[in-house]
């Protein structure tokens, strides 16, 4: 398995230079996932699984937000509490009368 050359797919995914990397971290997988690489470059965070042939099964590429500790998720979820809705009331743009 080469490490380099999956960073350099992710990066190409996620239209990112691999010289943009800043920070990456990765960890053993759980199940069929062998291995799990994060990378962190400019305002991206690409996420992937990579299996025990070397082969790159899930990829995640996100826009990090101006306050990194925030989820726009947690954010909506927080709103819909407030507005005692729910999710797929959000989803089909109803409101909750």
């Amino acid at each position: 398995m080469d490490l380099y050359k999956a960073a350099s797919g992710m990066c190409r995914l996620a239209n990112v230079d691999i010289n943009d990397v800043v920070n990456f971290r990765f960890r053993r997988g759980v199940g069929q996932q062998e291995v799990y690489l994060e990378l962190h470059a400019g305002s991206k965070k690409m996420r992937s699984y990579i299996d025990a042939q070397g082969n790159i099964t899930e990829v995640d590429v996100r826009e990090l937000h101006d306050n990194p500790s925030s989820s726009k998720l947690i954010d909506v979820a927080n709103q819909l509490a407030k507005e005692g809705a729910s999710m797929d009331a959000f989803r089909l743009g109803l409101d909750k009368s």
